[in-house]
């Protein structure tokens, strides 16, 4: 004959206490869903943020990337030695056809081979408004934050354009001691 165990019968006072438990966990989630739901009728501030103007008739962002910079690259080796943001008064010029790279950061020596650039297109097309000035603000996020950069640039379309003019904006990662990018914004507007 095989023995078999004794059956262990749980105590009503463990029922008792779990249903307890489960109870007051549910009111505590309760009561603190009463108390922040006061908040939750108020517009969150963060909705603001999702709310963007539109860009101005004409421009396009085909292109965000980073690349290695390389002696056929653009920007290539030796490039960004010194600052083309334009201004209000003198604002660079676009070309029909043509990339024109807007430097964000310069080194004295321009970009090092290897270096982490990343770029980020702006483009007019033919439907753009020419001869025009356009004010461009971008922002990159960069990880470590401490070097996150804003830059506001003056661009101007050229009198006829016949093929897309494009502003290639360019940040060296690297050079700055960064790591890469997390975020961006570009706001344009036209002048």
């Amino acid at each position: 004959m095989i023995a078999r165990p004794k059956r262990r019968r749980v105590s009503r006072v463990v029922y008792w206490f779990g249903g307890f438990m489960a109870i007051a966990l549910i009111a505590g989630f309760a009561v603190g869903t009463l108390t922040f739901g006061g908040f939750g009728n108020s517009p969150r501030q963060t909705s603001a943020t999702s709310v963007t103007p539109n860009a101005p008739v004409g421009v396009w962002f085909p292109l965000v990337e980073a690349t290695l910079v390389t002696a056929s690259s653009q920007p290539a080796v030796g490039d960004c030695v010194s600052s083309n943001l334009g201004t209000e008064g003198s604002p660079t010029a676009l070309t029909s056809g043509v990339n024109t790279t807007i430097c964000m950061s310069t080194s004295a020596d321009g970009f090092a081979l290897g270096d982490l650039a990343y770029i980020l297109d702006v483009e007019w097309n033919t439907t753009a408004v020419v001869s025009t000035t356009f004010e461009v603000q971008v922002f990159f996020a960069v990880t470590p934050t401490t070097g996150d950069l804003v830059q506001t640039s003056y661009v101007q379309t050229s009198p006829t354009i016949t093929s897309p003019e494009i502003a290639l904006y360019a940040l060296d990662v690297t050079q700055a001691g960064d790591h890469g990018v997390t975020g961006f914004t570009v706001i344009v507007t036209q002048l």
